[in-house]
């Protein structure tokens, strides 16, 4: 995976599969939101708000890998 990607090649999936593949921690959490966003707008909002956390849910998931590259210093060492 390259260590800065643009946001038209983080939305391909086989860049997002290999992001949360080398990232299991993010996509363990990624499967935590999948559940309670949804969850958490429908006890909120009713029907409308659990449409619009499933679609926040599906915002996060497929920008993640472009955000995680945009806001994390690649220079560093290790």
């Amino acid at each position: 995976m390259k260590p800065f990607l643009s946001f038209t090649e983080s939305l391909h999936s086989d860049t997002r599969r290999a992001f949360y593949d080398h990232h299991t921690a993010i996509a363990q959490v990624m499967y935590l939101v999948l559940v309670l966003l949804p969850l958490a707008g429908l006890w909120v909002r009713g029907l409308v708000g659990g449409v619009l956390g499933l679609t926040l849910f599906i915002l996060c998931y497929y920008l993640m890998p472009f955000a995680w590259g945009a806001t994390h210093d690649h220079h560093r060492v290790s």
